[in-house]
């Protein structure tokens, strides 16, 4: 019976609380990515979006798949976005890399129309592993609207 109702719980709970049932420290399943990577990008000023990057404990995100694109931005263009630096690491598909370990802002400069508010969506790609599993999540990506004054 306790291996029935073991099975059924299985098929129902988020990823780690099967493992705390089991009296498990360290979850062995990877995180949904939303928890995983947190991502926000906010308006800073007239002619500025700033990018928050945070990989969760254990996790790291690659320096080289992190891009910005504008969308539906009529007439504003992302200016030369400068990516900081990050921790040098030896990977198995990318070889000598850089990853993020911790929280990463990036300045998103624009040039856009003098007059009139602006809105657009700033889509952010990346990707990144979680380095305690070994367990590389897919490239993804985000959308975020924007209104500038």
């Amino acid at each position: 019976m306790a291996g029935i109702a073991l099975a059924l719980l299985t098929g129902t709970v988020q990823a780690g609380l099967l493992d705390k049932l089991l009296g498990r420290d360290e979850p062995s399943e990877p995180l949904p990515p939303a928890r995983a990577f947190h991502v926000k990008v906010e308006a800073v000023g007239p002619n500025a979006v700033l990018a928050t990057l945070t990989p969760a404990p254990e996790h790291y995100l690659y320096r080289n798949t992190v891009r910005f694109a504008l969308k539906s931005a009529k007439g504003a263009r992302l200016g030369a976005v400068v990516l900081p630096s990050g921790v040098k690491k030896r990977d198995p598909f990318f070889g000598e890399t850089q990853v993020y370990t911790h929280s990463v802002q990036v300045n998103l400069p624009l040039e856009r129309p003098a007059s009139g508010p602006v809105s657009f969506s700033v889509v952010v790609f990346y990707q990144g592993c979680n380095s305690r599993l070994g367990v590389c999540y897919p490239p993804a990506q985000n959308e975020f609207p924007i209104r500038l004054p």
